[in-house]
């Protein structure tokens, strides 16, 4: 049981936490900018991620998808081409983040911005071929080191900070806290719910529920850990395109290229699991895993060029938006299949 509940975890936790969270970017656009708002909205945070997740594996065992094709004909009928784009679109765009800030990360430690999206591309298209043994493998070995080296890299900003506390670069905006808070979670949950919709009927209820209680509490935690380190940064942190990077400038070149790996290792786990479900989707036409994972890095890619802090601040938006609506189509359609049923 407590290796099915860790592998299950970090599957999740892995999906979530990519080149936006684990460079600290997603944290201070979403959370960070806030303030001490964003402390509480985390809460809620916690409370809808662990929600939402926990019903997608309700979901799944009722549905049984084999793929998000299965999930949009369910939710939308025969208009459920639709429903396919809008899912293609949000996986696309997370691909394109995790290429476009590993390769921000390469250029900063190796002059080269190539290096390390092609080294990522290999490893992603060998694992993807192995499947989800593979995914599970990735995360199992570095989302423990990921968790535990931004929660210090926070923690380490506190004390050697503590003694400025900064208001000047914080809104305190408390809908648009409220706003935020929710496009995040919806955004998170759209590519973690297909996955664990997928894979539903691989677990207990008891497993599912434990997993996804230690995810929102984990993920929580960070959150908190990040904004507090926000409070006491500069507005230049909290605006670059990699705060937690920035935060390792007031401490060493080596510990700078550690968090540089750790951030990368971050990339490297999102980006498995959102290039895998774009690639099981064009898998389904093309009937071909080589020319499928082509075709998805080559999209991205192009898409990449637009830049990592552009990425981030206007295309993610988009996949919050996608995900509220996934997230509220699909609970109405549950609803009405359940009042059908009590007829």
């Amino acid at each position: 049981m407590l290796k099915n509940v860790l592998t299950l975890s970090f599957l999740i936790i892995g999906t979530t936490i990519g080149a936006g969270f684990a460079s600290g970017k997603e944290l201070a656009v979403f959370f960070g900018v806030y303030g001490l708002w964003g402390i509480a909205f985390s809460l809620l945070f916690s409370v809808l991620f662990f929600y939402f997740n926990y019903k997608f594996f309700k979901w799944g065992h009722i549905l049984k998808p084999k793929n998000f094709n299965d999930i949009s004909k369910f939710c939308l009928g025969k208009y459920y081409k639709v429903g396919n784009v809008l899912f293609v679109v949000c996986f696309i765009i997370s691909v394109t983040g995790m290429i476009a800030g590993s390769a921000v990360i390469s250029d900063s430690i190796l002059n080269n911005k190539y290096i390390v999206p092609i080294v990522f591309i290999v490893i992603t298209s060998l694992t993807i071929i192995k499947g989800i043994k593979g995914i599970n493998f990735i995360n199992n070995c570095l989302v423990p080191i990921l968790v535990f080296s931004i929660l210090y890299l926070c923690a380490k900003t506190f004390f050697v900070n503590s003694s400025g506390y900064i208001l000047s670069h914080i809104n305190f905006n408390i809908v648009g806290a409220l706003i935020s808070c929710c496009c995040y979670v919806s955004m998170n949950v759209i590519a973690s719910g297909i996955l664990i919709m997928q894979i539903a009927n691989n677990y207990s209820k008891k497993e599912v529920k434990i997993s996804c209680i230690i995810t929102s509490v984990v993920l929580t935690i960070i959150i908190i850990f990040a904004v507090i380190a926000f409070l006491f940064s500069s507005s230049e942190t909290l605006n670059s395109a990699m705060p937690f990077l920035e935060m390792c400038k007031s401490f060493n070149k080596t510990y700078y290229v550690y968090f540089s790996f750790i951030t990368l290792v971050g990339i490297l786990t999102t980006l498995v699991s959102s290039a895998y479900l774009v690639v099981c989707y064009f898998n389904s036409f093309l009937k071909n895993v080589h020319k499928s994972l082509f075709l998805t890095f080559l999209i991205s890619l192009v898409l990449a060029l637009i830049g990592f802090g552009n990425i981030v601040k206007f295309l993610y938006p988009i996949t919050g938006i996608i995900g509220v609506v996934f997230m509220v189509g699909l609970n109405s359609k549950f609803i009405k299949k359940t009042k059908k049923q009590c007829v």
